[in-house]
């Protein structure tokens, strides 16, 4: 039966008390119900967990789990349910947005033989590939796996015998099955395309023989006598695919045996006068090989493995009891390799960059842990990050509680950008941490940007003794929005992030007066969040009352600045009005109000003052600002009889000044008349005297 369902039991806690939320640790995330699991990270950060999920005793189901860069849980799909038990993932392959996976373990209704199974799953539709899953399954027990560009290739027993194997990915069809004869310690490595190498030890009895394989459409053997007393035979492919180092276990030494796949010879054999328990072995640049694990001292120690000599490292760490599962060594896209290991007491997990120049410990990140069970794997990005699979025991679990499964990722370096968004033209900082104080004489990091709006300094030092330093980035104004990506490169930590580069938009309008009288202007002013790019920024601008307020359609920042001015017109109006001004940058719209005033009288005046009865005069009235159609002053004589006024006087539009004929009759007597200009609350009171 098929089972397309999504993995409920999978849970989404951030881990509390169980992982020491300390330096290098990003993010932590618990991963319920796990078997045998592997560690992929596709191109764009997202972490896929490969696990056999528990059905039933007899029937295991492989089951994929996604993981978003920052950590969040995006899902699973489950596989069908597969007859098999005591499962394991033995290996994953992710390329070419499809993963390819190995699982291995036992036939569920015999102890022999063991079984291994091969599958597919999209990683662009989150799918499993059923036609090439629902093959047959090969009977062997699974010893050493390694995939190349379209097949994958495997070693392992069946009935007493080692069997090399290799399969297409297209349709899991086995292409080729080779005999290991009397063979032990069997291993095989991935080349380049579709070539592999294996190896196999055989005892004898002063010296045994071991033997390396090139395996393509056919096999090719090559053997070399190796000390008998063999204790172990790890295989490692340089990069560059042209020396395959074999390294054997005796005695209390590490011999390696250079095999130069070029000339198809041995080179002289290397010793190292310190024994180690080889348990975790890769490729180191492109011509070398590391090895690592529990040294005689009982201390970890590494050893570099060239054509020509070996350098061994020793830590300062007590090495862990439990060997076979406390240490891994993965490589990352720079050719560095990343040496993973589980304290002594088992409370912490130790990660320690091998450098391609030299194997030096770099930037040691531990991650503390209640009680480290299983270190299931890990992953190293093209950033340094590492992503890694633990199995551990709750404080005060019993020694068989099933322990509890947790995904976390460990930046040993971290680079980061302050804000959210930088407006171009203002500075940004950038940030360059270390997760231990930086060495003697510092720690320099070379900076790049993509982008010429985002200048950077050429490099950046953390002092010694320092864990951070900041720097600036020198922006430049841009007409729309960008992503500039800054990269921080030390010693084979290739740091990058973006950040966002925003386009200057508008930030404030303004009115000045922001209360004016129709007829007058007002200087409107918008200013902009940054600097306006080559060919000056454009800002829209409307009214809500263009009746009484009228602005242009738009105006524009010069290139450089982060303001510019433009004329309100405010036009005459009888009563008070008001107006929104608004002015737009892409979906940003700043406002301002302003109120639109009617005028008002500001003088009445009489030519004369004093004058002869009967003779005419004018009264000159003054307004603050023009009139409006229709704007009419109110008149009022205190004596119609000697003084005539009309009762009102119409201001002629958009003037300002008007003048009001005053005619008089003949006084027998000197007589003082009252005459009266007002509207509304402004009235004018002027005296003229009439003389015989």
């Amino acid at each position: 039966m098929n089972c397309y369902r999504t993995l409920v039991t999978v849970l989404l806690l951030i881990l509390m008390g169980c992982v020491s939320q300390g330096q290098g640790v990003a993010w932590s995330q618990h991963v319920d119900s796990m078997e045998g699991a592997k560690i992929a990270v596709g191109d764009d950060g997202t972490t896929y967990v490969v696990t056999w999920r528990p059905y039933n005793y007899r029937q295991q189901v492989m089951t994929v789990i996604r993981y978003a860069p920052g950590g969040a849980f995006l899902g699973a799909r489950e596989h069908s349910v597969v007859p098999i038990r005591n499962s394991h993932v033995a290996g994953v392959h992710l390329a070419g947005g499809v993963l390819h996976i190995v699982g291995a373990g036992r036939d569920p209704n015999a102890e022999t033989p063991s079984l291994v199974y091969y599958f597919q799953y999209s990683t662009a539709t989150n799918e499993w590939d059923y036609a090439i899953n629902a093959l047959a399954s090969d009977q062997l027990a699974l010893e050493s796996l390694a995939f190349g560009t379209s097949t994958f290739c495997y070693v392992g027993e069946s009935n007493g015998a080692r069997y090399l194997r290799k399969h297409r990915y297209s349709d899991n069809a086995q292409t080729l099955s080779h005999l290991l004869p009397n063979a032990e310690h069997s291993n095989v490595a991935w080349k380049s395309g579709d070539v592999f190498i294996a190896s196999f030890g055989t005892p004898g009895g002063s010296f045994g023989s071991a033997t390396t394989l090139i395996v393509s459409t056919n096999v090719s053997s090559h053997s070399t006598v190796i000390p008998a007393n063999l204790e172990g035979l790890r295989l490692v492919v340089s990069r560059d695919g042209a020396t395959a180092y074999l390294i054997v276990q005796y005695s209390g030494q590490v011999y390696v045996r250079p095999f130069d796949l070029v000339n198809l010879t041995y080179l002289t054999a290397l010793t190292s006068a310190l024994w180690i328990h080889v348990t975790a072995h890769e490729a180191l640049g492109t011509a070398d090989a590391v090895v690592a694990g529990q040294s005689g001292g009982n201390v970890e120690a590494i050893l570099r493995c060239s054509r020509t000599e070996l350098n061994l490292v020793q830590l300062n760490e007590l090495a862990s009891n439990w060997a076979d599962l406390r240490r891994k060594i993965r490589r990352d896209s720079s050719g560095n390799a990343v040496y993973g290991f589980s304290s002594g007491d088992r409370d912490a997990l130790r990660f320690v960059r091998l450098r391609r120049s030299n194997v030096l410990e770099m930037n040691r990140v531990s991650v503390g842990l209640a009680d480290l069970v299983e270190f299931a794997d890990f992953h190293v990005d093209a950033t340094g990050s590492v992503r890694t699979l633990v199995g551990v025991r709750l404080t005060g679990g019993s020694g068989n509680a099933q322990p509890t499964y947790r995904l976390i990722r460990v930046d040993p370096a971290r680079l980061s950008i302050a804000g959210p968004f930088t407006i171009g033209g203002q500075p940004a900082t950038g940030t360059v941490t270390l997760d231990q104080p930086a060495p003697t004489g510092g720690a320099t990091f070379l900076l790049y940007s993509n982008n010429a709006a985002a200048v950077v300094p050429t490099s950046v030092t953390i002092p010694a003794g320092q864990t951070s330093a900041n720097f600036t980035i020198t922006t430049a104004a841009v007409a729309a929005n960008a992503k500039p990506t800054i990269n921080a490169r030390y010693d084979g930590l290739n740091l990058q992030t973006n950040f966002d580069l925003a386009a200057p938009l508008i930030q404030s309008v303004t009115a000045a007066p922001q209360v004016q009288y129709g007829g007058l202007t007002s200087t409107g002013t918008v200013t902009l969040t940054g600097p306006a790019p080559t060919g000056g920024k454009v800002v829209t601008l409307s009214s809500s009352n263009t009746a009484r307020v009228t602005v242009p359609a738009n105006v524009t920042v010069p290139a450089g600045q982060i303001s510019a001015n433009f004329t309100i017109t405010n036009i005459p109006t009888l009563a008070n009005a008001s107006s929104v001004i608004s002015a737009t940058t892409g979906a940003v719209t700043k406002t301002v109000f302003v109120a639109v005033n009617a005028p008002f009288l500001t003088t009445a005046t009489l030519a004369q003052t004093t004058l002869r009865g009967g003779l005419s005069t004018t009264m000159t009235l003054n307004l603050n600002a023009p009139a409006p159609a229709s704007f009419t002053i109110a008149l009022i004589s205190g004596s119609s009889l000697f003084v005539q006024l009309p009762s009102s006087f119409a201001i002629p539009q958009n003037t300002t000044t008007a003048n009001v004929p005053v005619n008089t009759s003949a006084v027998t007597s000197t007589i003082p008349v009252t005459l009266v200009a007002h509207r509304g609350p402004h009235v004018k009171v002027m005296t003229l005297t009439l003389t015989p």
